[in-house]
């Protein structure tokens, strides 16, 4: 018998052809248990996405359920998951594609290294569907869990995890971004067993950049509390989040670090010039370094990390017993 999986995705403002081919990527997959819940997430946008899945209406193994406000991806994909009837837990975005054996490969895989979560390469493609530049990290499971100490390096679309490690997390937490940073960041919390496949088992889309500069200050200052949320929890064994205490340090972020903003500018006008790759990444981080208080104290924050993590985890990966920590 085939463990059931749940396939989680949210509908926002993706567009026709997007979905269709998201859709059909899974209802294509070579592993033969799958439920796919569908959020919909834009209430002025019911008619015409009730319109255009009505073709899924009397496919058994498709849910689509409708917000009756927009109420964002975290707490559509813990919506998603109260619907869900499965052993395991996917995740898929409404405008990416699954190479047709991801699930059963990643089932496959889940079980031989009786893992918890289970992700995979993937492969970015343009609006148009070309496939474009850029190649993801492999780590293997212990450099991946210390990886994840410092930076986000499991994409969100690729995992397939257990049913009992997400509850065991508290499922996702009510941030507008790096919702899945911070639940890889709790689900170390929990001893949860890691494992990459080193393949590319999904194509991810890509967009015209059009976030703004204050966008993309307020996702690095989200990135920047979640990592303080984690030293809390590294040094205190719990941590102090919630929504009014979010709201208040990205207040604070905007008063305090309000240079960031035109390094930002800078950082993209030097990139143009220079063009993308490892000099300019050395280049960007010494500027920034010497340049800006935020860089600076996020980089001595995951140094702090570092330092916390040594006493929980071995150099596998494992995490200490409480009295071994020292």
């Amino acid at each position: 018998m085939n463990p059931k999986v749940s396939i989680l995705m949210s509908i926002y403002n993706e567009n026709e052809s997007e979905v269709f081919k998201s859709i059909n990527s899974l209802v294509a997959q070579t592993y033969p248990n799958i439920e796919i819940i569908i959020i919909v997430d834009n209430p002025l946008g019911k008619e015409r996405y009730a319109e255009m899945l009505g073709p899924y209406e009397d496919n058994n193994k498709i849910i689509v359920s409708y917000n009756e406000r927009n109420i964002g991806l975290a707490r559509s994909m813990n919506a998603a998951f109260d619907l869900s009837t499965g052993d395991y837990i996917a995740r898929m975005d409404a405008d990416d594609i699954s190479l047709h054996d991801r699930i059963e490969k990643q089932v496959t895989i889940i079980k031989e290294q009786q893992a918890d979560l289970v992700c995979t390469g993937y492969k970015f493609i343009d609006e148009m569907g070309r496939e474009i530049e850029g190649e993801y990290i492999f780590y293997p499971p212990a450099d991946l869990k210390k990886s994840l100490l410092t930076t986000n390096s499991i994409h969100h679309p690729t995992i397939l995890m257990t049913k009992e490690i997400f509850i065991k997390s508290g499922g996702y937490r009510d941030f507008p971004y790096s919702q899945d940073y911070d639940l890889w960041l709790r689900l170390l919390d929990v001893d949860c067993k890691f494992y990459m496949i080193d393949e590319v088992l999904l194509l991810y889309r890509v967009r015209a950049d059009s976030t703004t500069n204050r966008k993309r200050f307020e996702q690095a200052c989200t990135n920047f509390y979640i990592s303080n949320l984690l030293y809390q929890r590294l040094t205190t064994d719990a941590d102090d989040y919630s929504k009014e205490n979010y709201a208040a340090f990205i207040r604070e972020c905007s008063a305090k670090y309000s240079t960031y903003k035109k390094d930002i500018v800078s950082i993209q006008k030097m990139q143009k010039r220079i063009g993308h790759g490892v000099l300019v990444t050395i280049i960007t981080r010494i500027r920034l370094l010497i340049s800006s208080d935020f860089v600076r104290d996020t980089y001595f924050l995951k140094l702090k990390i570092k330092s916390e993590a040594r006493k929980f985890y071995d150099a596998d990966g494992q995490r200490r017993k409480r009295s071994a920590r020292g």
